[in-house]
């Protein structure tokens, strides 16, 4: 959820701070929230019964050791969260280096896309012409696919066949990729536009072979930097939502 900020111009009686409403306990609003703080005297609404978002860490004991599993916000990385990556550093929140790959497993085919060792884990890809065209393809398309523009709407399956990219590498790489990224059907994926799919892959460093960015996770789980500013601050009012915004006259 968005935070949005109303400011109030009027002072509490006795304090000489102003007063700031912020709407939405998600990413944004908690980050206004820490950054407002220590100048203003800050009310957060949130209309569920919990912070952060999407961010949900659940503590699971595992051979009887407690893991911190999240389920929600995930992963960041130290080329495109630079201000995620300063206020995790301003709550005393540590990153934890991770890997992020790909692997496929189907009937008589099966990859990783972290090494050539993990690529040709099964050796029989070294012998099918399909897996190669399949590897020349995904370098063709991550030089191609940093041209498109991002408001590009055509759909995914009809610039593949216009750029008349294979179906190894339509159905075996970039399609249940995709759908594994964004938790949708192959149809979904099909019709999804590649201006969007693009700006995205770019972004997030899926269209680099090689320096690609390093991935971390939030050291004990995605929540430790939400308790943090949840301590910071003084007025939640959580499962309020927010039906309007009225500016008052003074």
């Amino acid at each position: 959820m968005k935070g949005l900020v109303w400011r109030k111009v009027q002072l509490y009686k006795g304090s000489s701070m102003k007063k700031i409403a912020i709407v939405g306990g998600g990413i944004s609003g908690l980050t206004v929230a820490e950054r407002l703080s220590e100048q203003f005297e800050i009310t957060l609404f949130e209309q569920n019964d919990y912070l952060g978002g999407h961010t949900q860490t659940h503590q699971l004991e595992i051979e009887g050791c407690s893991r911190a599993i999240d389920t929600g916000f995930i992963v960041y990385n130290d080329r495109t969260y630079p201000n995620f990556m300063a206020l995790l550093a301003r709550l005393g929140c540590e990153g934890q280096p991770t890997e992020m790959s790909f692997s496929l497993k189907r009937p008589n085919l099966e990859y990783n896309g972290h090494s050539f060792k993990t690529l040709f884990a099964q050796k029989s890809n070294l012998f099918r012409p399909r897996f190669w065209k399949m590897l020349r393809d995904i370098v063709r398309f991550n030089r191609i696919a940093r041209l498109v523009l991002a408001t590009d709407p055509e759909p995914l399956i009809d610039f593949c066949r216009r750029e008349k990219f294979g179906d190894a590498f339509i159905f075996d790489y970039l399609v249940p990729m995709a759908a594994a990224i964004w938790s949708t059907g192959d149809d979904g994926i099909l019709a999804f536009p590649i201006g969007m799919l693009s700006q995205f892959f770019n972004h997030h460093g899926l269209l680099d072979l090689v320096n690609r960015p390093q991935w971390y996770v939030v050291q004990g789980g995605s929540d430790q930097y939400v308790n943090v500013i949840r301590n910071r601050l003084q007025d939640l009012r959580l499962g309020c939502p927010v039906r309007a915004v009225t500016r008052e006259k003074t």
